[in-house]
């Protein structure tokens, strides 16, 4: 709460993103390495999930870094509707692991739509900060409305 430099707040993100991503995904890399053909696909993953983090993260940064200059309404607005947007996918994403883990239904109905369930989930994301940029613009000025001349007077 009292990092005081970018290098240490860098430094701090830094050491969260390797605790919680890092290490759950070399895990997971690591179990998955026997059943899909050994260290050579662990390694492919690992990269394309790599590349696949610094482009979101990457551009989540930039946006919010956007966001964090701006302290107007506009700000607020669309980063509050796009927290929305994020919970909810966040809550479905949970909602369809359960449905799938505990329904054979839900898990047939699943099987080889990963990519439009994910490509949903961005569309989702990137409707509702979209929605919020909307909602949220400044409104447009009201123009003055020409007076009719009064009887005798020019224009």
């Amino acid at each position: 709460l009292s990092v005081g430099s970018a290098w240490r707040v860098m430094g701090v993100g830094g050491l969260f993103a390797l605790s919680f991503d890092t290490l759950s995904q070399a895990t997971l890399f690591a179990a998955a390495s026997t059943r899909f053909g050994g260290w050579e696909s662990t390694v492919s993953l690992a990269g394309l999930f790599v590349l696949g983090m610094l482009l979101t993260d990457g551009l989540n940064g930039l946006w919010i870094a956007r966001l964090t200059r701006r302290s107007d309404h506009t700000a607020v607005l669309a980063s509050r509707i796009t927290t929305l947007g994020v919970g909810g996918v966040s809550l479905l994403t949970a909602a369809m692991g359960v449905a799938v883990q505990t329904s054979s239904a839900a898990g047939r109905w699943a099987e080889g739509k990963e990519m439009w369930l994910g490509a949903a989930v961005i569309a989702i994301v990137l409707a509702s900060f979209v929605i919020g940029m909307w909602l949220a613009r400044p409104a447009a000025p009201v123009r003055a409305t020409r007076q009719p001349a009064a009887p005798g007077q020019f224009t």
